[in-house]
């Protein structure tokens, strides 16, 4: 039986169409695309790196964990008395209860991390047994329960008026 040889074609393809295609959906890409949308509020980001020394005066400083765990520092240099206002307004605003001593040991904590319930018996303790308890963090996750306001409320009342660095 004869067997029939079919003709073999040629694997080349001209390339020429697709180029065009390519170029014409680059194009209208590039036309149609906003690259930047305009900022409602322009916003400056600092630096990644400052040679700068950041000042000894009022400060809060608030430390986010990648957990989420909020931990916050206020430094009082300028106005001493102000992280024992920031203490009494908390006390008085959420009716924590505490003592004169209890806020007296607030003023020599470095950094505070408890929530309101767990922050009167906190301050009780010696401060070589606060710096050994693992604090849980001040609950910022939910906007019921979110303390971070109350503290950063209470930090400009007593601030308030006075620059901050």
């Amino acid at each position: 039986m004869p067997h029939v040889k079919m003709a073999r074609k040629s694997t080349a393809t001209d390339m020429t169409p697709f180029v065009d295609v390519a170029f014409l959906i680059l194009s209208f890409f590039i036309m149609a695309t906003q690259f930047k949308p305009p900022e409602p509020v322009p916003v400056e980001t600092p630096g990644s790196v400052s040679s700068d020394i950041l000042k000894e005066g009022n400060s809060m400083l608030i430390t986010i964990g990648k957990d989420s765990k909020v931990y916050i520092n206020i430094v009082a240099k300028k106005n001493p008395t102000g992280v024992g206002d920031v203490i009494a307004g908390l006390n008085t605003s959420r009716n924590l209860g505490l003592s004169q001593t209890e806020m007296d040991n607030f003023k020599k904590a470095e950094i505070i991390g408890v929530p309101f319930a767990q922050l009167k018996a906190f301050l009780d303790m010696p401060k070589s047994d606060q710096e050994k308890v693992k604090q849980p963090g001040i609950p910022v996750l939910d906007t019921l329960n979110n303390e971070l306001v109350w503290w950063i409320s209470e930090t400009k009342k007593a601030f308030a008026g006075q620059r901050f660095l």
